[in-house]
């Protein structure tokens, strides 16, 4: 059975842009939305990063990390998340200090720690 075929003037006016191009360099979609939203569906992938790679995600792959460093609006959302900030796995190594940013962070919630030594730790 042969398909039937838009005439020309029909197709022409179905592929026609309406209104003024879209500026590249203008705002994305997402960042129409309210902070407290963007903020919300951050949580629900830190929390499906969480349950499907465990608590030993290293700092720099964390959704948390990865979220604040897209641009500025996000890097905002991420940092008012304390949820985002809630498990963190560090090198005893390297990311000491990551450890302390993240516990201030992570505001008055419960904070899960993974650390990996490679030397001995002496904890005072």
């Amino acid at each position: 059975m042969p398909y039937p075929t838009i005439p020309k003037r029909k197709r022409a006016k179905h592929t026609r842009r309406r209104g003024p191009p879209k500026d590249p360099t203008g705002p994305c979609y997402i960042e129409r939305l309210p902070l407290e939203l963007l903020s919300e569906i951050f949580t629900l992938c830190e929390r499906d990063e969480r349950r499907l790679g465990g608590s030993e995600i290293p700092v720099d792959e964390s959704c948390a990390v990865r979220f604040s460093l897209v641009n500025r609006f996000w890097r905002r959302a991420a940092l008012c998340t304390p949820a985002l900030w809630t498990t963190v796995c560090i090198s005893t190594n390297h990311h000491m200090h990551r450890a302390v940013r993240w516990m201030e962070r992570s505001k008055r919630r419960n904070l899960t720690v993974t650390m990996f030594a490679t030397h001995p730790v002496t904890v005072h």
